[in-house]
């Protein structure tokens, strides 16, 4: 697993909370809950009905009235909407709930006094809880955020003694006491809260990204708000400079520029609207609104140490495709070569020549594979570079996926160059043919991102070379469910084309939206019947266009733009280990809360 997958998978939990009126309603049966078993252990099933009161009083009570008090005063463009508030406050009287069942069951075992002495000691415990996520959350000075996380536990201690009292089970001069325990307690978490949140911060400035802290936040900026600035500036300081090459063939029918395929050689990722993810959807859009023209987008072999860092080098490096395809004064070329295949090992190679020009599709569907690394591509380039061969494009066809997919090894990697000479050495001996090609596009309006679709939907290419039916397809999504590409070239073929290739852009756009994995394959959240009605839909239509056309190649270069490089590496460490030490100091912290607990109780 790639280092940005890991890091979705530990950002997962961020995806989804329920409704605010869904979480009320499970904060008020929790509270009653807890209420209710608290009761019943210290006092007997006599105090059922007080049970229920008793939690709604406080638990349920202190936790709306706190979280509306934390969210009338927090900033308004905080992470920290009221759902949010609700899901803390949620989780943190689950915390007290299970201290309010402890202390019930020590007053029953030992003696009354520790049923209310356990319980004020929890309240004050809870707040490094509650401090150490607004911390987190919010952009507010260290007296709003102590205020803030006061606010719960101070309001549970107030009911839980007023319960107390009308109960009967305290004398008014251990109030006094009590009052002492939870002050010192409060103090005493809040100490050790900060050391938590330090202990954590180091690892990131360790790995000089800044603060871990700083990280998770402009993370949650991403996933909550789908706001990219905060991660762009940490990635921008770690990022590598490289050069983009991009090759580029455009098809005209009489001057009018009717499509092109275009091959990015960078990653579009890394998830969501970060990076280079939205590209794809960004070139469909020129292509729409200025040439009235359709964009065959392919990924070529890349992994996400080249997704671009900053959403202003998007706009550079379209602005050059734009102007490169505006620019008609190369080359006219009429003639290509029929497809062929050659599979060795594991690997399918297709080939094809435009005049001089390879056009090569690396797949090794059916066997489930994530990103060709970009090494191979580089290599590929030097071998056809040494053949004489200056302009190639380079394609991963990125086309099978599950959840057990496996990692080219070394022999795949060999047998892709070996396949590639091969194919290369009989399309020379090929005959070319007149250039007959169509496009057509469907944008699938039904489906979002979510479902794994990008916005670019379905794009077709047909094209008849002599008697040779060739249709190729581009998905803009990341990977193809395992089967889903063999039954649509399967129903392609039936419907008379030769040869058939299912490819996707890996736009990354549709990534970080769900749980577990992160996003769907194509073919996950959608039936494959409806699915491979469509593409047939859309080649269909493609074909239907055919006519001759010339076409140009050209490659273009950006200089100077900015890519993760070994910076998501350093990352998913920086995360790993963070996770790592919170783990292990959180054992701490509750060895040290648990010891604090134990003196005031026995010696106190």
């Amino acid at each position: 697993m790639d280092a940005t997958n890991r890091i979705v998978k530990r950002y997962r939990f961020l995806f989804k909370l329920p409704k605010s009126q869904i979480l009320i309603l499970y904060l008020l049966i929790e509270s009653i809950f807890f209420g209710i078993i608290s009761n019943i252990i210290a006092f007997g099933f006599n105090y059922f009905i007080y049970g229920i009161f008793s939690g709604i009083f406080i638990l349920f009570s202190s936790g709306i009235l706190s979280s509306l008090l934390i969210y009338c005063f927090k900033e308004k463009e905080s992470l920290l909407n009221f759902k949010r508030i609700l899901g803390l406050i949620f989780f943190s009287n689950m915390i007290l709930g299970l201290i309010l069942i402890l202390s019930a069951i020590f007053s029953t075992l030992f003696n009354m006094k520790y049923y209310y002495l356990i319980f004020s000691i929890g309240c004050g415990t809870i707040i490094a809880f509650i401090f150490t996520i607004l911390y987190i959350l919010l952009n507010k000075s260290m007296k709003s955020l102590f205020l803030f996380s006061f606010f719960h536990p101070f309001f549970c201690f107030i009911s839980f003694l007023f319960h107390l009292n009308f109960l009967g089970k305290i004398l008014i001069i251990e109030i006094s006491k009590l009052f002492i325990y939870f002050i010192s307690t409060i103090f005493i978490s809040f100490l050790i809260a900060l050391w938590y949140i330090k202990s954590i911060d180091k690892v990131g400035i360790k790995n000089n990204i800044g603060g871990t802290i700083n990280l998770f936040k402009a993370f949650a900026h991403v996933w909550y708000k789908n706001e990219n600035n905060k991660l762009e500036e940490i990635l921008d300081k770690i990022s590598e400079e490289k050069n983009i090459n991009i090759p580029i063939m455009k098809f005209f029918d009489k001057e009018k520029i009717i499509g092109a395929i275009i091959v990015p050689e960078f990653h579009f990722g890394p998830f969501r609207k970060m990076g280079s993810s939205i590209f794809p959807s960004l070139i469909s859009e020129i292509f729409e609104k200025k040439f009235n023209a359709i964009p065959l987008i392919f990924h070529s072999p890349s992994t996400h140490e080249e997704d671009l860092v900053k959403l202003i080098d998007n706009e550079r490096i379209l602005k050059n495709i734009e102007n490169a395809i505006l620019k008609i004064n190369g080359e006219k070329i009429n003639e290509a070569t029929p497809l062929i295949k050659e599979r060795i090992g594991n690997i399918n190679v297709y080939c094809q020549l435009f005049d001089n020009y390879p056009f090569i599709l690396i797949t090794r569907s059916p066997i489930p594979t994530e990103d060709i690394p970009t090494k191979i591509r580089i290599k590929i380039k030097e071998i056809l570079a040494n053949k004489g061969f200056k302009i190639s494009f380079i394609i991963d066809s990125h086309n099978c996926i599950n959840k057990d997919f496996k990692e080219l090894n070394n022999e795949d990697e060999e047998n892709i160059y070996k396949a590639i000479s091969n194919a290369l050495e009989k399309s020379l001996k090929l005959p070319k043919y007149r250039i007959e090609a169509g496009f057509s596009q469907e944008k699938i309006e039904k489906y979002s991102e979510l479902e794994g679709f990008g916005k670019n939907g379905i794009v077709a290419l047909a094209m008849k070379i002599g008697k040779q039916k060739i249709a190729y397809i581009s998905i803009d999504g990341n990977n193809i469910i395992k089967g889903l590409r063999e039954k649509i070239i399967e129903e392609l073929i039936k419907r008379g084309f030769n040869e058939v290739e299912v490819t996707t852009t890996d736009t990354h756009v549709v990534t970080g939206l769900t749980h577990g994995e992160g996003y769907f394959p194509i073919g996950a959240a959608i039936p494959f019947e409806e699915i491979i009605n469509l593409i047939i839909k859309v080649t269909n239509d493609a074909f239907s266009k055919i006519k001759p056309l010339e076409i140009e190649v050209k490659e273009i270069s950006i200089e100077k733009i900015k890519v993760l490089g070994n910076s998501i590496n350093k990352l998913s460490k920086t995360l790993d280990e963070s996770i790592n030490i919170a783990k292990r100091n959180l054992f701490i912290t509750i060895l040290i809360m648990i010891f604090f607990i134990f003196i005031i109780i026995f010696f106190f």
